[in-house]
């Protein structure tokens, strides 16, 4: 009960769109950064670009788990752009993190990117690379399509006919 009306309050609250799509831009309006070193003082100097979508992943998985209380799971698929900005040797760690918390990282990020760099999200879809002759709408002629072809798998088969 008191799950629901937590709930409702935050569908109420600005960070939900008149069209009721939840934008992380009216939950975080501004953010900023201080970093500290073990032993060291909190330090304010700007931050990387890469520093700052890790730190965002983790305050979206905050996020989503101050929705819930400790009865529920809410897992969500976190959407990161640009992962070409981030370091590949930071996504294992991110990824294994959020995926014991039940989430899952969709990153998005220019044609021909490293190998290195898509390797870690091991299921991955190419977009644009074809299009449809009969598109619904003229710009959207775009398709995308899983690189896990379809394969023909082979079994062993029973014997149908036997020689006589």
């Amino acid at each position: 009960e008191e799950w629901y009306a937590r709930l409702e309050q935050f569908l109420q609250s600005d960070a939900v769109n008149n069209d009721g799509k939840l934008r992380m831009d009216n939950i975080i309006q501004q953010a900023r950064y201080l970093t500290k070193k073990i032993g060291e003082v909190w330090d304010e100097k700007d931050q990387s670009t890469s520093t700052k979508m890790l730190i965002n992943m983790h305050f979206c998985d905050i996020f989503i788990q101050q929705l819930s209380n400790e009865t529920s799971e809410v897992a969500f698929p976190l959407i990161m752009d640009e992962i070409g900005k981030v370091s590949s040797e930071q996504f294992p760690e991110l990824i294994k993190s959020l995926n014991d918390k039940g989430h899952w990282l969709v990153g998005v990020t220019t044609p021909g990117k490293s190998g290195d760099l898509i390797a870690p999200f091991e299921n991955y879809l190419v977009m644009d690379e074809l299009k449809t002759a009969n598109p619904y709408h003229p710009h959207r002629r775009h398709v995308c399509f899983s690189l896990e072809m379809e394969q023909i798998k082979l079994k062993e088969q029973a014997d149908f006919f036997r020689a006589v």
